[in-house]
């Protein structure tokens, strides 16, 4: 997701690198909280939601949703059930899944396998 910050400053680069190292270990884990995030990235609940929110313009349950969401491409593309990789990127319900994969990319996962498979078929 760091890619999604050219023409930051140095420090929220470094901000965010921080936070997707952390999230890169615990995005898998359904019970991950923002309060267990901003204990790893060494910062408040509040602290952090202000960070991610001046520089990422989202909130912290939004950003880990996102970085989620973002981790499932390859393995959607890679063919995987939705089911699995749902609960492989930490959301507990496939439906709930689905609905915020559509949300984020305008396309049901299932939409998205099409795309892709069209593209490269």
């Amino acid at each position: 997701m760091l890619s999604l910050f050219k023409g930051v400053d140095s420090a929220a680069v470094l901000f965010i690198a921080k936070v997707d190292k952390v999230l890169n270990c615990l995005y898998s884990d359904a019970s991950l909280s923002v309060s267990q995030l901003a204990k790893k990235v060494a910062l408040s609940e509040r602290q952090l939601h202000r960070k991610l929110t001046s520089v990422a313009a989202v909130t912290p349950n939004e950003y880990i949703r996102q970085y989620r969401l973002f981790q499932s491409l390859p393995m959607l593309r890679q063919g995987s059930s939705i089911s699995q990789v749902s609960h492989e990127v930490g959301f507990n319900s496939p439906a709930y899944f689905s609905a915020c994969f559509k949300k984020q990319f305008s396309m049901t996962p299932k939409q998205y396998v099409q795309s892709t498979s069209d593209t490269e078929g």
